[in-house]
């Protein structure tokens, strides 16, 4: 997503996603780890 979008970042972190950094498009990486 787009870092400047802080909607979204409320919305993936309040699901438990956690940002990695930004991609060759300068979008936001976020990844959820799931138990296993």
């Amino acid at each position: 997503y787009e870092p400047e979008n802080e909607a979204t970042r409320r919305l993936y972190a309040g699901y438990g996603f956690v940002e990695q950094g930004l991609d060759e498009d300068d979008e936001m990486i976020a990844v959820l780890e799931l138990g296993g």
